[in-house]
């Protein structure tokens, strides 16, 4: 558990850098498109969190209970209706919300990165 917040923390660090240069090439394109960045870097961070706690759960007991169906459901099912609702509002929303999504793969590997250094 303790890697698991340590990676946490890390990553953390590297999103609000990422988030600030995502925030600022965006609003260089156009200020519309700052919010959907935002918000799919910031469903990519919470789409990891759940992901640690549903995997730590499911390593630390025998069997898979229910938490880790609900928690894996979740992160599909509230990552595809938010690219949805910003899809019916802007196709480019859906596009940006994606770049911020993806956004999030270069936290894992700066982290991977820094933990190869070491």
């Amino acid at each position: 558990m303790n890697d698991l917040k340590y990676m946490y923390k890390k990553v953390s660090i590297y999103a609000l850098y990422v988030l600030i240069i995502l925030a600022i090439i965006l609003g260089l394109i156009n200020l519309k498109f700052v919010l959907p960045g935002i918000l799919g870097l910031a469903v990519a961070m919470s789409n990891l969190f759940i992901s640690g706690i549903v995997t730590n759960n499911a390593l630390a007991k025998s069997k898979v209970n229910l938490f880790t169906y609900f928690g894996i459901a979740f992160k599909i099912f509230a990552t595809s209706i938010i690219g949805i609702i910003l899809f019916t509002y802007n196709k480019y929303y859906l596009i940006v919300y994606m770049c911020g999504y993806v956004s999030h793969f270069i936290l894992l590997v700066l982290y991977a990165i820094n933990i190869k250094d070491k």
